[in-house]
């Protein structure tokens, strides 16, 4: 039916919006369940990056409140929230660091992002809300 529609005369721009929302998904599942290569097969395996973190629930849902309160425009919850997150990251570090090191780099950064753009002049804007996406992403990635 898609096709259909992308592929008659006259068809318009909007026609062709859920053909790309079906390749993107489909693009993603293959990312993500993607068979190694014999090339990759090969290489040695870091055990590091596929040694588990912990449990990382909290920052999950931290991150999800502080998203949000900065959707319903809740500046000061959206910071007060950025500090529950900086003191229980900084509480656990000792031991997800120890865990997987490259996982805690990787989303000390994102959180170190976080951190930055909802304590800026606008915590409601948009880079705040790019950067709780992306860690969200990264911890549901990560579990």
């Amino acid at each position: 039916h898609v096709l259909k529609r992308v592929r008659s005369p006259g068809a318009d721009a909007s026609a062709a919006a859920p053909l790309q929302a079906l390749i993107n998904i489909i693009d993603n599942l293959g990312k993500k369940y993607a068979l190694p290569t014999k090339a990759a097969a090969a290489l040695p395996v870091n055990s590091q990056a596929r040694s588990p973190i912990g449990d990382l629930s909290p920052f999950r849902e931290i991150a999800n409140e502080m998203l949000q309160f900065s959707i319903k425009g809740d500046a000061a919850a959206t910071k007060a929230r950025a500090t529950s997150l900086e003191t229980a990251w900084d509480t656990a570090q000792p031991k997800l660091q120890s865990a997987n090191p490259q996982k805690w780099t990787e989303l000390d950064t994102a959180i170190d992002a976080v951190l930055k753009d909802s304590r800026s002049g606008n915590p409601l804007g948009s880079d705040t809300r790019r950067a709780l996406e992306n860690l969200i992403s990264l911890i549901d990635a990560s579990s």
